[in-house]
């Protein structure tokens, strides 16, 4: 036996060896590098902001994925998020345009609810993450996805908008329907402020509308929901007109049930008048 080209063999097979284990072992990492938005911004007005990502690990991402990105509202500069950040938005940009030590730069549309209180805030994105908290990614480094950004004051918005429902009735006439049968309800969207409605962003909803099966003519969100639809933005005396989609869901019980309709049921809307945002439509008999 050649002892030098023996040595030499396996000196090659160890050197393959280990380049596979390290290919193996080659990770992205998605990092946030640059956050900025405006310095103002209001509840129930969407804003905007501009985030680069980029994939400073010695892999890829993903070809066939994409890799999300959410931006949260913080009262402090922590790069920890925590129960007292609010998740204002988020998006994800094409896995191609992040291979080993490149990046990327993106608008994403952002919206702070009703809810959100007022105040001082910073910016504060996660990379490989949605408002959900759901990553996608296994990376080198899992501790540096977050990046903290502007500072932005939050403030009630001044926007005068009221929006209404009404109902008419199911598609077909229909008088009788059973569990599990599905139909249309005829819905009317308006607007009555001088001011436009905000809709939905990219990422996230401003408003929400409901339908709900009740046994008695007060419509409230304890009733049966039957369905729901993420609303588009209103303009001043707008009506938006559209057939609901609904299922009368299995095992409701047999009897008779009102339809209805609330407008913003989760109430993350800043409206002149919150007391008209419910419809009641007409009576069907389920069994």
């Amino acid at each position: 036996m050649n002892l030098k080209r023996y040595i030499q063999g396996f000196v090659s097979v160890a050197v393959l060896m280990v380049a596979g284990i390290s290919a193996a072992h080659a990770q992205p990492d998605l990092v946030i590098t640059q956050l900025t938005g405006p310095a103002n911004a209001a509840t129930s007005e969407a804003f905007v902001a501009t985030v680069t990502i980029a994939n400073q690990g010695s892999s890829d991402a993903d070809l066939f994925n994409s890799v999300s990105y959410a931006v949260y509202l913080s009262p402090d500069q922590s790069a920890t998020i925590d129960a007292n950040d609010t998740c204002v938005g988020w998006s994800f940009v094409d896995s191609a345009l992040l291979t080993a030590g490149s990046s990327t730069t993106a608008d994403v549309a952002l919206f702070a609810d009703a809810s959100v209180p007022t105040g001082n805030y910073y910016l504060v994105a996660v990379a490989d993450m949605d408002c959900q908290g759901y990553s996608k990614y296994a990376e080198s480094n899992e501790n540096n996805n977050v990046l903290v950004g502007d500072p932005i004051t939050l403030s009630s918005s001044t926007l005068q908008y009221d929006l209404t429902i009404t109902l008419d009735g199911v598609e077909g006439g229909l008088k009788k329907m059973s569990p599990g049968d599905y139909g249309r309800l005829d819905t009317y969207l308006t607007n009555l402020g001088p001011d436009t409605a905000p809709g939905r962003t990219g990422s996230k909803s401003a408003y929400l509308v409901a339908w709900y099966l009740s046994t008695d003519t007060t419509i409230d969100t304890s009733d049966i929901r039957i369905g729901s639809y993420s609303g588009n933005s209103l303009d001043a005396d707008e009506t938006f007109r559209f057939w609901a989609d609904f299922m009368i869901p299995v095992g409701t019980p047999n009897g008779f049930y009102y339809f209805g309709a609330i407008v913003d049921y989760t109430e993350i809307l800043n409206e002149t008048d919150e007391t008209n945002n419910v419809a009641l439509g007409d009576l069907i008999n389920i069994r």
